[in-house]
C-alpha cells in the first residue's frame, strides 16, 4: 500500500510539471480588464522543468506594468505582455528572472 501511494505521488508530481511546460499569468488582476500594448520576448535560461517556467512567468507577471506572462518550458520563451501606454524597464524583468536564479539569454520587443 505504502509503495502504491508512493508511485501515486510521482506520478501526480511528473503529470503536474508536464502540465505546467507552457503557462500563462495574470497575477495582478484579470488581464481581460487590462489591454495589453507591446508584447516583450526573453529567451530565459537555466530552466529544467515545467515548474521553472511557472516560476519565471510568476516572478515576471508581478514587474510594475506587466499584464501578463505566458513562459514556455519547452521553447525557453518567455512572452511579457505590457499594459497600454505604459512601459516595462527591461533591467526590472531580467532582476525579476535572475532574483530567483535562471537567466536572461536575450530581451526584445
Amino acid at each position: 500500500m505504502k509503495s502504491t501511494l508512493i508511485k501515486s505521488l510521482l506520478l501526480l508530481t511528473v503529470f503536474v510539471g508536464l502540465s505546467l511546460g507552457s503557462v500563462g499569468c495574470s497575477e495582478k488582476g484579470n488581464a481581460s480588464n487590462r489591454e495589453t500594448g507591446k508584447v516583450i520576448k526573453m529567451d530565459i535560461g537555466k530552466m529544467t522543468c515545467g515548474s521553472c517556467a511557472y516560476s519565471v512567468k510568476t516572478a515576471l507577471a508581478k514587474v510594475k506594468n506587466v499584464v501578463k506572462a505566458d513562459v514556455s518550458f519547452e521553447t525557453k520563451i518567455a512572452k511579457v505582455f505590457v499594459e497600454k501606454g505604459k512601459t516595462v524597464d527591461k533591467k526590472e524583468l531580467t532582476k525579476a528572472v535572475e532574483k530567483i536564479g535562471y537567466t536572461v539569454k536575450s530581451i526584445k520587443e
